[in-house]
């Protein structure tokens, strides 16, 4: 019986800290995630280059929408029906 009234009071002890930030306002919320947020440099010139590299490794592609789709459809894992698993399926899932 003490065990479990120790684990409790300890369960509550490490639980009480992460309800106390849920009662900041909103505006102290958003200052805090700021903070943790990773500083974004800005350089001009290593931006530059890499946004030329990304545009430049793009081959232009002409391809008509029905050719597009047709590539699309291929990427597409199949899809088999079984009958009879289907069904099982279905069965087990209106049981459940």
């Amino acid at each position: 019986m003490k065990k479990m009234m120790v684990m409790a009071i300890a369960a509550l002890g490490f639980t009480a800290p992460a309800f106390a930030d849920t009662q900041k306002s909103f505006s102290e919320q958003m200052q805090a995630q700021k903070t943790q947020l990773r500083p974004h440099v800005f350089n001009f010139f290593s931006d530059r280059y890499q946004q030329i590299e990304a545009q430049n490794a793009i081959k232009p592609v002409n391809l008509s929408f029905k050719e597009q789709l047709d590539s699309q459809k291929g990427q597409l894992r199949t899809q088999e029906f079984n009958p009879i698993s289907d069904a099982y399926l279905q069965t087990t899932s209106r049981h459940s």
